[in-house]
């Protein structure tokens, strides 16, 4: 049995819309799946619950491009915001779920 792999999108950001991974790019699997795969949510200030597209279906317009280390997120009416990926640039707050 021979299986061809025509197209892997990620969805860096839950609820958002995927990203379809270039052909010609490889793509690190890590211990918990593809790189960046859900890796990202969207909360409000002063939250501990993710937006979800169900509650939220404009998030569906959100298209996330990943390229040169950079999360960049375009929306229809709205300016791309461009996120670091390097590690050391990236400043994320751990929260704990109750």
């Amino acid at each position: 049995l021979q299986v061809t792999v025509d197209q892997v999108v990620i969805y860096p950001i839950k609820s958002c819309h995927g990203w379809s991974v270039p052909s010609d790019t490889p793509w690190e699997i890590t211990p918990s799946g593809l790189r960046y795969d859900r890796s990202f949510v969207i909360m409000r200030e002063n939250s501990t619950i993710p937006m979800q597209q169900k509650r939220y279906p404009r998030m569906a317009l959100i298209r996330p491009c990943i390229a040169d280390r950079q999360l960049v997120l375009n929306a229809p009416d709205h300016e791309s915001l461009v996120i670091s990926l390097d590690p050391a640039q990236l400043c994320l707050e751990a929260t704990q779920s109750m």
